[in-house]
């Protein structure tokens, strides 16, 4: 307190900037408003510097549209569990050492199939098989042409 009425002591014992004889550092310390009052001191506001932190601060929003799910346009060519591999059940029809081989499905499928090394096959066996579409099949006679991965006799 005593340094603000010492200062305002100062600034009032005056001289003008006008005063060109007179070296006053008053005038510099406390600058004058239009009025000719002397402003009242304020205390300085702290300057710390801004902390950046990522997780606080919001993203920019994305001008991209979000994609839309829609219909299929063409249906399907078949069960998509062919392409995996897909275990049928049924009766030997052509049989033999390979590597083309018959197969009547338990659902009255017929299928052709291929498999280097699946060994013997006897006609009227019952057997477990898992099959695949083939990317270029094998021409195996007549029925779907298959391509034979895994073969299980059943009874």
């Amino acid at each position: 307190m005593v340094v603000l009425v010492g200062l305002g002591i100062v600034g009032c014992a005056g001289s003008s900037p006008a005063d060109p004889g007179r070296s006053d550092t008053s005038t510099a310390a406390s600058p004058r408003t239009s009025e000719g009052s002397t402003p009242a001191l304020s205390t300085p506001a702290l300057s710390t510097p801004a902390l950046s932190t990522p997780a606080l601060s919001t993203p920019a929003l994305s001008t991209t549209e979000l994609p839309t799910m829609t219909q299929p346009t063409r249906g399907t060519t078949g069960p998509s569990d062919e392409l995996t591999g897909l275990w049928v059940i049924g009766t030997v029809t052509r049989g033999g050492t390979g590597p083309c081989y018959g197969l009547a499905t338990d659902d009255g499928r017929e299928l052709a199939l291929y498999a280097n090394g699946a060994g013997s096959l006897i006609e009227g066996d019952r057997i477990r098989a898992r099959v695949i579409v083939p990317v270029q099949p094998a021409d195996c006679g007549s029925g779907e042409a298959m391509n034979l991965l895994e073969i299980k006799r059943i009874g």
